[in-house]
């Protein structure tokens, strides 16, 4: 999508967000209401796949969880600096 697509998206969600019809945003932005239902059903579709950009994380399979972030020991490691004497 190019950046007046774009820019023509982000306004048609906000009219709709605001509560403007789509009728109306048609109207004032000057495109037929096929082209307000098309960017509203696209945003619609991206919303419930989620976000492409972001990837899905796994964690490797040779890493061991550290023990006491996971609760397993009962000592808590080293202490800070300004406990020492």
């Amino acid at each position: 999508m190019t950046a007046g697509r774009e820019d023509l998206a982000n306004l048609v969600v906000t009219l709709v967000a605001m509560g403007h019809s789509r009728r109306q945003i048609a109207e004032d932005l000057k495109v037929s209401r096929n082209t307000v239902r098309s960017i509203l059903e696209r945003v619609e579709l991206q919303r419930q796949q989620g976000h492409s950009v972001i990837p899905d994380l796994e964690q490797p399979k040779n890493m061991q969880p550290i023990p006491w972030l996971t609760g397993s020991m009962n000592t808590q490691p080293g202490g800070s600096l300004t406990n020492r004497r």
